[in-house]
């Protein structure tokens, strides 16, 4: 399941929460975004381990600026708070992979 983050205060309290986290920052009008979303929602069906969260980048543009996003999509993976891997454009394997680091 993908839960959707709507404020800057939730985001940085989900990083917190010392579990298995990836951000999918997306946007609305992105291509790339729209094409690789129904691959992510079946990983994190199958992955129910791993807490996956989408962040609108137009809508928590700060966020996005303080987390380096530079193109869409990008995928950060987070472990008790601390960020482990990363992966940016919609690479159906780079993505798999992060769900089972």
């Amino acid at each position: 399941m993908i839960h959707e983050i709507t404020s800057e205060e939730e985001f940085y309290q989900s990083i917190q929460d010392n579990e298995t986290v990836i951000y999918d920052f997306s946007a609305e009008w992105c291509g790339p975004c729209r094409f690789i979303e129904p691959i992510v929602m079946k990983l994190s069906e199958e992955h129910t381990n791993v807490k996956v969260y989408k962040l609108d980048v137009d809508k928590l543009s700060n966020v996005a600026e303080s987390e380096g996003i530079r193109a869409m999509p990008t995928f950060k993976l987070y472990k008790n708070g601390n960020l482990v891997n990363e992966v940016v454009g919609p690479s159906k394997k780079a993505i798999e992979d992060l769900f089972l680091n």
